[in-house]
């Protein structure tokens, strides 16, 4: 009887160690593993900025976003923020080198606003 409790003791003990080392291995995976793309944490910052989240437009650049990034319309962390009046955010991008001149419209857009402008002027 004492020896069938040693041995369903050492299986026991076998598979907690089984599941510690999975455990460990798990855990050293998911530390390694990237938390998200450089594209993910640059639109992330745009988004932090537009609503005025300073402390996370900080750990965002700290993580490796950049300052200067701009989503598919074309907008800057810098110009979400300031369109959106967060001064703070505004002020952290800049001391991280963020540029405040507005971007360059592409031509198609230029072309747009001329047209958008004539028919305003127009209707009145």
């Amino acid at each position: 009887m004492l020896t069938a409790n040693k041995k369903a003791g050492k299986a026991t003990m076998k598979g907690k160690l089984a599941t510690l080392g999975y455990s460990l291995l798990a855990l050293s995976l998911i530390a390694c593993a990237p938390t998200r793309s450089k594209g993910s944490r640059d639109m992330a910052l745009i988004r932090a900025a537009e609503k005025g989240q300073t402390k996370e437009v900080y750990r965002l650049i700290e993580s490796g976003a950049d300052v200067n990034a701009r989503d598919p319309e074309g907008w800057t962390p810098y110009l979400a923020a300031s369109t959106m009046g967060h001064l703070d955010a505004m002020r952290v991008l800049r001391a991280f080198g963020a540029k405040t001149e507005a971007p360059e419209m592409e031509p198609e857009d230029i072309a747009h606003q001329d047209v958008t402008h004539r028919y305003l002027t127009n209707a009145n």
